[in-house]
């Protein structure tokens, strides 16, 4: 088996991997401009564009998942705090602020 390789992500230092998905990667990192624990999910465009899920592609997925998540954000939801979303050539970041673990662990359930 091949080791497995962290991802480098520029302003954050991954501390662990949480889950893994389909098409995508949870992360606890720190976020080198906070100095603070957050949540990164690392979506694969790749995969992103080439993959469907019931009939839809993971794209429209991800941008509800994204959606869900400020609207949650704006009605004062306590499930996950979105902190900011950006790409690169290569993937999507959704940074959330970390929770408590029980609100996180709910959190996870409901976006992944």
């Amino acid at each position: 088996a091949k080791p497995e390789t962290k991802p480098v992500v520029r302003g954050f230092e991954i501390v662990a991997k949480i889950s893994e998905g389909s098409i995508s990667g949870v992360f606890l990192v720190n976020s080198k401009r906070s100095n603070r624990a957050v949540v990164m999910k690392i979506v694969r465009k790749e995969e992103m564009v080439n993959t469907s899920l019931a009939g839809k592609p993971m794209v429209d997925q991800v941008k509800a998942e994204i959606k869900a998540m400020k609207e949650a954000n704006d009605a004062g939801l306590p499930v996950a705090v979105l902190d900011r979303v950006f790409h690169d050539s290569l993937n999507v970041y959704i940074v959330m602020v970390r929770l408590s673990s029980r609100s996180f662990v709910f959190s996870l359930l409901i976006f992944l």
